[in-house]
Formats: C-alpha cells, sequence, structure tokens
C-alpha cells in the first residue's frame, strides 16, 4: 500500500498512473504533516510511512474518472461564465468612450441585435437609422 498527499494537483498523476497496480491511500495534507522541526524527503516519507503503518491516516475520497472529468468540465465552465461579465463590461465601455449609446435602444448589448449593431459600426455604417 502507498500513501499519498492531496495537496493541490500534483498527487493525480502518481495516482491514475499507478492505481491499477498498487492499493494507493490518498490522505489530507494537513494530517499527514511531520512533526515540527526540520523537515526533509526523507523524513517525510518516513513519518508517512509510519502513519500508514498504524492506520493514522483517513482517505480522501477520490472520485471515480467519470465524475472527475465532469467536475473539471463544471470548473472550466464557470470560470468562463465569470470572464464574461468583465469583458462585456470592456466592450460597453469601448463602446460609449466612441459616443455610441447603444442602451438607449437595446437592452442587451451584447445581444443578437446589439451585436449586429456593433458589427455594423466596426465594418463603417455611420447612419443611425441603419
Amino acid at each position: 500500500m502507498v500513501a499519498l498527499e492531496r495537496t493541490g494537483v500534483s498527487w493525480r498523476p502518481m495516482y491514475h498512473a499507478r492505481a491499477g497496480t498498487v492499493e494507493i491511500l490518498v490522505g489530507k495534507g494537513r494530517e499527514m504533516r511531520p512533526r515540527p522541526g526540520t523537515q526533509t524527503d526523507p523524513a517525510a516519507v518516513t513519518w508517512s510511512a509510519e502513519l500508514l503503518a498504524h492506520g493514522l491516516i483517513r482517505p480522501s475520497f477520490v472520485p471515480p474518472p467519470a465524475i472527475s472529468a465532469l467536475r473539471d468540465l463544471t470548473r472550466t465552465r464557470v470560470a468562463l461564465v465569470q470572464t464574461r461579465t468583465p469583458a462585456k463590461n470592456r466592450v460597453h465601455k469601448v463602446v460609449e468612450d466612441t459616443n455610441v449609446t447603444l442602451s438607449r435602444v437595446v437592452t442587451d448589448r451584447c445581444g443578437t441585435s446589439g451585436r449586429r449593431m456593433l458589427e455594423a459600426v466596426i465594418a463603417g455604417e455611420r447612419a443611425p437609422h441603419t
């Protein structure tokens, strides 16, 4: 049995490489920290081995690959949605700085009509009725 310390994402490659061949116990980093004092890699490994030998490591939940992939996809989507609003606000600021006031005509500047109007302005259209 092998004990891995779950800190960040550095444990994932080793876990996935050895998951089928060796029994792996993934523990929380806070619970596996060595005693106070000088911390070296050999001392940390020895401490982890002692904890494992005495059954003092509580296993962390490691989701199956399908759930892990879904979680990664969801996190990526949340990050993209969160960056969308500042991008829309920057576009609005640039448009307002050029004295083009779309907010009087359209409720959603990044909706279909708003994007068409922006594309027309970018293409060189200057007639407001168009």
